[in-house]
């Protein structure tokens, strides 16, 4: 998407003179010493992202039982499909408090163990980087497999997301066993016009660990 579109910050109108691409604000730009990115990194998960990523993955989410974890639920549009397709408990929390949906205050970051019985965690993580510099979505994946040792583990991020050298030690160290890239823009902003395309980074103990397979998604699951 190439046009420009009129920002708020904090609820707060930018000046008139100053114009961002909803792309720009989702990478995390910086202009004129604005910080673009919405607070907490919250951006809502269009659903139809996720039901076309739950009918692909649908085989190898259900090998696996007990509840599932959304760690970054916001306001629970990815909570609500899942529990709709794996008609299973998800338990859902945000570092925020003011979602009004799941429980709120909580780090996942900080977290010491799963919730009991879970085995798999699906979210969409923020995207910015730490200030370490160290991408969060990298310090998620990490935590998840390595500190608190989820067996299934699918993230959703841009597409360009392992468009960095930074990702390399991730793809070297955790190798994901798929990538599922949307066939379709996510509307992650809900203003209508999707700026960029989604990839679901899945890592799974039971199928395919460490093999990269890469393949499309559609709304009607993977293109064949």
């Amino acid at each position: 998407m190439t046009g420009l579109l009129p920002l708020t910050i904090g609820g707060e109108p930018l000046p008139p003179q100053t114009r961002y691409s909803v792309a720009t604000m989702l990478a995390g730009g910086q202009q004129a010493g604005q910080n673009l990115r919405r607070a907490a990194d919250f951006y809502a998960t269009q659903p139809k992202a996720t039901r076309a990523f739950m009918r692909a993955e649908a085989e190898h989410l259900r090998a696996y039982d007990g509840p599932v974890l959304e760690p970054c639920c916001g306001e629970g549009h990815m909570s609500r499909v899942l529990a709709e397709f794996l008609c299973c408990e998800v338990i859902s929390t945000d570092l925020r408090t003011d979602t009004g949906f799941g429980v709120g205050g909580v780090d996942f970051m900080r977290t010491k163990a799963l919730p009991k019985g879970v085995r798999r965690l699906i979210t969409n993580p923020p995207y910015a980087e730490d200030v370490d510099g160290v991408p969060l979505p990298i310090k998620f994946a990490v935590h998840a497999l390595i500190n608190l040792g989820v067996e299934y583990l699918a993230m959703l991020l841009k597409q360009s997301f392992w468009n960095a050298d930074n990702r390399c030690g991730l793809w070297r160290d955790l190798r994901p066993s798929r990538l599922l890239q949307t066939t379709f823009r996510v509307d992650f902003t809900g203003q209508g016009s999707p700026p960029v395309g989604g990839l679901f980074v899945v890592w799974d103990r039971r199928h395919e660990w460490g093999a990269g397979r890469y393949d499309l998604i559609c709304e009607g699951g993977l293109v064949r």
